[in-house]
């Protein structure tokens, strides 16, 4: 790993191609110890050297596995389950989960070895991961895996019901040993958050649809916040908390936006704190804190604007397009949380024709954020929102990072908070053109100031849309493919302090 300085400029366009999709590795061959596919050299760094704050390294390692990475169903405001979950780490390796349809393969990273050299004269470096922990699939729905500082690991499916005999679909959380052995099972119809005696019609049809399903532990309880369709048609989010020692549910507050297109969740003091990204009800990006007796107080916090009259005129196409997509949620270390989203900057109708910037929002979780005084720094941006686009609204605490050109776009944007506090900002542009131009990264401290401006991390990297990047100390790593090329790789970036 080679260590590199930042230079505060930005990348210039990059150049793109197109590959046509190559069959996937089937996991019964993995399992059953047959060859895996041949890893291809792994590219070399290519952060430039300036200044003497911060040093950053960064890496990208080829994996022994071919794997195509992907959001599962997600369409434009809509998000979709990633087919595989970062799991966490044992003995400071990667673990990670791969959906490969009849059954999910968890692997650790476990060593890494040179393996040649490029043309460049540049050492390649290959990680070789463990044998698979194989685990049958018993649902068809895919939520996700992660495991609890004991090694053991939580896998959540889910299953389809039936509108017409009212049949609701479950999300199923199945607990297993470090080495794979079944101890248990716990299973939501989707009433555990409706904080209510709701109707069959509120109860889950299709868990994971039209957005995401999150995973987190904290405190002795596994938070599943996921999206589903309900009975009614309608979609919304859900909240299952479960007990990892009895796996029992655990009781909670309301949770419940309609519709809800993406989801994150964080451990928070001894509970949570959750964001949705609402079309109507409400129509922005909504923070939930729940606390340490789970009870629950939800937000709004950034409003996103409309045509006029488009609930009223039933226009779903307008309604359920907010021009934004959310971020990440993630903590600092003085209690405050950051959040990071794109969106258009105006609120009204004139969105629609704006590129989406990447905006921040640090706030204090414990303060009421309808408020001025919750936030740290940012300005105050007004506008109207609401199904029709007739409700006045204040959001503050907005600090934009960027400022693109009409026809520029960011994607799969997440954001990471170090333990020295420097937020982390990771994210996949195209340029005006519609070329994909890689992976990038932002530096802000701990109140939302730019301390590194934006730099290119690697014009091939990727970065899935629904599973958010490990932090850990001050170490920073995913796993996904390349562009032209369906071998997994790890990704990895280090920021020092000088």
């Amino acid at each position: 790993m080679k260590e590199k300085r930042v230079k505060r400029v930005r990348k210039k366009s990059m150049w793109h191609r197109k590959l046509p999709a190559r069959i996937i590795a089937l996991a019964l061959s993995i399992c059953m110890g047959l060859a895996v596919p041949e890893a291809h050299a792994t590219h070399a760094d290519t952060t430039a050297s300036q200044t003497p704050w911060p040093k950053i390294e960064t890496s990208i390692k080829k994996l022994d596995i071919d794997y195509y990475v992907r959001d599962v169903e997600a369409e434009n405001n809509w998000e979709g389950v990633t087919n595989i979950s970062y799991v966490g780490e044992r003995n400071g390796n990667a673990l990670f989960a791969v959906d490969f349809g009849d059954l999910i393969a968890v692997y650790e990273c476990l060593k890494e070895e040179a393996t040649g050299v490029d043309k460049e004269g540049t050492e390649v470096r290959e990680v070789f991961a463990s044998d698979p922990i194989c685990i049958m699939k018993e649902n068809p729905l895919f939520g996700g895996v992660i495991c609890d500082g004991e090694g053991f690991l939580y896998v959540v499916t889910g299953t389809v019901g039936d509108a017409s005999s009212q049949l609701p679909g479950y999300v199923y959380v199945t607990k297993y040993s470090p080495e794979g052995d079944m101890i248990g099972q716990v299973i939501d119809d989707g009433a555990s958050s409706l904080g209510i005696e709701a109707g069959t019609e509120y109860l889950n049809l299709e868990p994971f649809n039209n957005g995401n399903c999150v995973l987190e532990i904290n405190n002795g309880v596994l938070a599943v916040y996921y999206a589903r369709k309900m009975i009614s048609g309608h979609q919304s989010d859900s909240l299952f908390l479960v007990n990892t020692d009895t796996l029992e549910e655990v009781v909670v507050g309301r949770v419940y936006q309609s519709h809800s297109f993406a989801q994150r969740a964080v451990p928070y003091g001894k509970g949570f704190l959750l964001v949705s990204e609402g079309d109507c009800y409400d129509r922005a990006f909504v923070v939930t804190k729940v606390n340490n007796k789970f009870n629950t107080k939800s937000s709004a916090t950034f409003h996103f604007g409309v045509k006029p009259g488009a609930l009223d005129n039933v226009d779903m196409v307008a309604v359920n397009n907010n021009f934004a997509h959310l971020g990440d949620i993630a903590m600092l270390g003085n209690g405050r949380a950051v959040l990071a989203a794109t969106s258009a900057r105006s609120m009204k109708e004139k969105a629609e024709k704006e590129a989406e910037d990447i905006f921040i929002q640090i706030f204090n979780p414990k303060k009421n954020l309808t408020t001025k005084k919750a936030y740290v720094g940012g300005k105050k941006r007004k506008g109207l929102s609401g199904g029709n686009g007739d409700t006045s609204c204040t959001d503050y605490g907005v600090r934009w990072i960027t400022k693109l050109k009409k026809n520029e776009k960011i994607s799969s944007l997440h954001c990471v908070v170090t333990e020295d506090d420097t937020i982390v900002l990771l994210y996949e542009k195209q340029n005006e053109d519609g070329h994909f131009e890689g992976v990038f990264y932002t530096l802000l401290d701990k109140n939302g100031d730019v301390i590194v401006e934006e730099m290119p991390f690697w014009n091939r990297a990727r970065l899935p849309r629904g599973e958010s990047p490990v932090c850990t100390g001050n170490r920073i790593w995913w796993i996904g493919n390349a562009l032209e090329d369906y071998c997994l790789c790890v990704y990895t970036l280090v920021i020092n302090p000088a």
